[in-house]
């Protein structure tokens, strides 16, 4: 799943502010109303910036010590 467009986000939530139902904005930009809550909260709990959130997990790439024990393998193995 792909996260919508800033700028989506950004109109959604000022229709809201400006008087219109979340259900009305929901049917006027095409998206859930679950996700226009999302966007009211996010816009409420991290000062306005509706930038989509890290995706959690591990973090990508192999470590520095990680990577020198590896070259030194494969430098081992070649040798041989």
């Amino acid at each position: 799943m792909h996260a919508y467009s800033l700028d989506l986000g950004q109109r959604v939530v000022a229709a809201v502010q400006s008087g219109l139902s979340q259900r009305a904005a929901a049917e006027r930009f095409a998206v859930s109303t679950a996700a226009v809550s999302r966007y009211l909260r996010q816009h409420r709990e991290r000062g306005g910036d509706l930038s989509p959130k890290p995706i959690p997990g591990r973090a990508r790439g192999i470590p520095i010590a990680a990577l020198a024990a590896l070259e030194e393998h494969l430098c081992l193995s070649i040798r041989t």
